[in-house]
């Protein structure tokens, strides 16, 4: 996924987005914490320029990843 870029239907870029984040989630169920912060990340500017800076899906992302960065932090999986 990291190779699919949004670049034109709104569709399409919205299943990439969802999809990043499905991902994300997932890798960070299975203990691949690092990897999970890293599409995290990748999924915040997507969400930005679909949604806004300050929207409720950009707040909702920087709390997941604060929960993931707290649970790499302690060394545990217990939040996910």
């Amino acid at each position: 996924m990291q190779n699919a870029v949004p670049g034109g239907d709104e569709e399409e870029e919205a299943k990439v987005r969802e999809s990043r984040f499905v991902i994300a989630q997932m890798l960070a169920a299975i203990g691949h914490l690092d990897e999970a912060l890293t599409e995290f990340e990748a999924v915040r500017p997507l969400l930005a320029a679909a949604f806004g800076a300050s929207s409720i899906q950009i707040r909702n992302l920087g709390k997941h990843i604060g929960r993931l960065r707290e649970a790499a932090r302690d060394g545990s999986q217990s939040q996910w």
